[in-house]
């Protein structure tokens, strides 16, 4: 297996705890809002591979070695500076990685670019 589904597999247990641990302290209303936008498809491409990290309707997240012909977001980075952000969680290097052009998010939608503020909330800027 190469680093890339590595880190993948990481990556998705790590938010798939994060997602769980929000919903369970959520109301059932408030986790009825939050299935209605999903699932969520989020491709990522790197020089060392790329899949689609899924989260399903229940929160649950699952990686898939191809990416989603309808993604709702885009990440797209070098394996090393994804990984280094992802490990430091410091938004203001996420921020200067985007303006370096090293990180690149697209969200394809609506349902996308809520998403993307929800996770870069979550996860304290590195997605």
């Amino acid at each position: 297996m190469s680093s890339f589904y590595e880190f993948a597999e990481r990556v998705c247990v790590d938010i798939g705890k994060t997602i769980q641990s929000e919903l369970s302290k959520r109301s059932f209303i408030e986790r009825l809002g939050f299935a209605m936008f999903m699932p969520l498809a989020i491709n990522i491409k790197t020089e060392e591979g790329s899949g689609s990290l899924l989260i399903l309707n229940d929160g649950t997240v699952k990686f898939e070695k191809r990416c989603s012909s309808v993604p709702d977001i885009t990440l797209q980075s070098s394996l090393q500076t994804l990984a280094s952000l992802y490990d430091s969680r410091r938004p203001a290097e996420f921020l200067q990685a985007e303006k370096q052009g090293k990180i690149k998010i697209v969200s394809h939608n609506f349902k996308g670019q809520q998403a993307e503020r929800k996770l870069r909330e979550l996860s304290g800027g590195c997605v």
